[in-house]
């Protein structure tokens, strides 16, 4: 076999296994960089968004969707860490078997490590009351959540204010953080919070600010006389025009 055959051979076969190792390395790269750092570990619970760059506000939703019944991203137990790849438990209890070189370019949120947990919450109140709401409920939420234990205004302010007007009500938001604790005691403080904060808004507003529809009043005649939807009638008087 003429020689430049054979380094022809071997330069495709040398490329081909090339290609192959590279993931094999880079996995026990990632392996030994977990066992370095250690971003995480055994017991607990991570977010890996994957893709390179600095995670979004959003990503996954900093307002609490680490524990929603449909979160943004699915968050992940920790189950074993190796040096080929890591074993990682989903909600659902199927394993997911992630190689090891994927962390090297994943962007990993660890849930456990976290000091406290945020709530970010957004009520409604008619115009009709913004003399009187505003700003009692601001200032009363906030010194509501000051008072109580389970908030930590130390290190994170509370945030109550008017945030943006809709077409049919006032928006007032609220920011405020809660010390870490077990999820169903989080649970519980956040339902108490809400039923609280609650309570504030109807001492101040004539009641509940449910979305408010406009309809056409030539549409709404119509339908009173004629009958029909009132989609078909304004498509019908659209053409006559």
């Amino acid at each position: 076999m003429p020689t430049s055959s054979i380094l022809g051979v071997g330069g495709v076969g040398g490329l081909t296994f090339g290609l192959a190792a590279k993931d094999v390395v880079a996995n026990f790269l990632g392996g030994t960089m977990l066992a370095i750092l250690r971003p995480f570990t055994l017991g607990e619970e991570i977010f890996v968004t994957g893709g390179q760059g600095f995670r979004g506000s959003g990503t996954p939703s900093v307002s609490g969707a680490f524990y929603t019944l449909v979160p943004v991203r699915p968050h992940y137990l920790v189950k074993e860490i190796g040096w080929y790849q890591t074993t990682l438990i989903a909600k659902d209890t199927k394993p997911t078997y992630v190689p090891n070189g994927y962390f090297l370019g994943a962007n990993v949120i660890n849930v456990t490590r976290m000091t406290d947990r945020v709530l970010i919450i957004e009520f409604r109140v008619r115009y009709s009351d913004r003399h009187r709401a505003i700003p009692a409920i601001p200032d009363e939420m906030e010194k509501y959540l000051r008072s109580h234990p389970k908030t930590n205004d130390r290190r994170h302010p509370v945030r109550v204010n008017l945030t943006g007007f809709a077409d049919d009500c006032l928006k007032i938001g609220v920011e405020v953080h809660v010390h870490k604790m077990p999820l169903n005691a989080h649970l519980k403080v956040k339902s108490e919070l809400l039923m609280g904060m609650m309570d504030i808004v109807e001492k101040h507003t004539s009641g509940v600010a449910f979305p408010v529809e406009v309809e056409d009043p030539y549409a709404f005649e119509t339908k009173k006389r004629f009958g029909g939807s009132v989609e078909s009638l304004l498509a019908a008087r659209a053409d006559a025009a």
